[in-house]
């Protein structure tokens, strides 16, 4: 499985802002103490907005799924 954030044309489909920030996300996946799947969202690079909305696009053998998310993140 190959998750990324969207393509720059996978926003515009989907008429969501698409800003250079969101370039400093990195995704991966790992398995959860139950078993299940996950997702880890991070950035090596401080975040000072109070929320972000972005597209991930997750990639597999047979398949491919494109998914909105927004994150509300505490600053301090």
């Amino acid at each position: 499985i190959k998750v990324s954030l969207a393509s720059p044309e996978a926003f515009s489909n989907a008429n969501v802002e698409r800003p250079y920030l969101l370039t400093r996300l990195k995704f991966e996946t790992f398995q959860k103490e139950n078993g299940k799947a996950a997702i880890r969202v991070y950035s090596r690079q401080p975040i000072s907005e109070p929320f972000l909305n972005f597209l991930i696009e997750v990639n597999w053998p047979k398949g491919q799924l494109v998914r909105e998310f927004s994150i509300l993140l505490d600053i301090q």
